[in-house]
């Protein structure tokens, strides 16, 4: 016997209770998710600290790691990293690790999950990674030479670590470039594999202090791309909380 079904109308006190609804739904989802906001080069965890602030009005849980960026070389970072995701992913009271990682964080970033991408790992967050390296570490390879491993590895020259890293697999991703970056080139931060890719018109790490950066990073991490609509990016440079 074949099935019967009939047309509901929905009124409209009950629509709202469906958007009300679904609005707790997507709030309860963002506390279970943990994000761990990590620095570049020759800067600290603290850079991190307003966009965390922001994340966690949106919702969020965050968390900054830090790392001594002048010592040591990437791979080392890399499994430091690597070794706080799995903490973090061991923990009960989250269901979903997400990861923002500005400039060479981006790098350490993807060493850490190249090696072992944590069960819970949701999404990554690129901002001003040098993908293919970073000119002005080029610049200053001699000195490189001498004093600072790390700033080698991040160099745009053939055979460095960074252009010899492999693009993620099994990773989803998006990456946010500054359209005045005078440390890192646009054609840098692109990468194979991205889900998604966004311009935003401001300086290398002025960047991390802008809202529309912050609400960029929100929507990635929820919904897996950028929203591009003209509203979207601010053409300020709006630093406020």
């Amino acid at each position: 016997m074949a099935g019967t079904y009939c047309i509901v109308p929905v009124s409209r006190s009950h629509s709202a209770f469906l958007k009300f609804a679904a609005m707790n739904d997507s709030a309860a989802d963002r506390s279970r998710s943990f994000v761990l906001l990590t620095h570049g080069f020759g800067s600290h965890r603290w850079f991190m600290a307003l966009m965390a602030r922001r994340l966690r009005a949106a919702g969020f849980r965050t968390g900054l790691w830090g790392y001594r960026s002048f010592f040591s070389d990437i791979e080392s970072h890399g499994e430091r990293l690597r070794s706080k995701l799995e903490k973090l992913n061991e923990d009960p009271s989250i269901d979903t690790i997400h990861l923002v990682a500005h400039s060479m964080g981006g790098i350490l970033a993807r060493c850490a999950l190249a090696r072992e991408k944590p069960e819970k790992f949701g999404r990554l967050v690129m901002i001003g990674t040098p993908n293919h390296g970073s000119y002005i570490a080029g610049h200053l390879e001699p000195l490189a030479r001498r004093f600072c491993r790390t700033l080698l590895e991040v160099s745009d020259r053939e055979g460095s670590f960074t252009r010899c890293l492999p693009p993620p697999t099994d990773l989803e991703f998006g990456v946010i470039a500054s359209r005045r970056d005078r440390v890192v080139r646009l054609e840098s931060t692109f990468l194979e594999g991205q889900a998604d890719h966004l311009i935003i018109p401001s300086q290398h790490t002025e960047i991390l202090f802008r809202r529309d950066t912050s609400r960029q990073v929100a929507h990635f991490l929820e919904h897996g791309c950028f929203d591009h609509s003209p509203a979207a990016v601010s053409p300020t440079n709006t630093r406020q909380p």
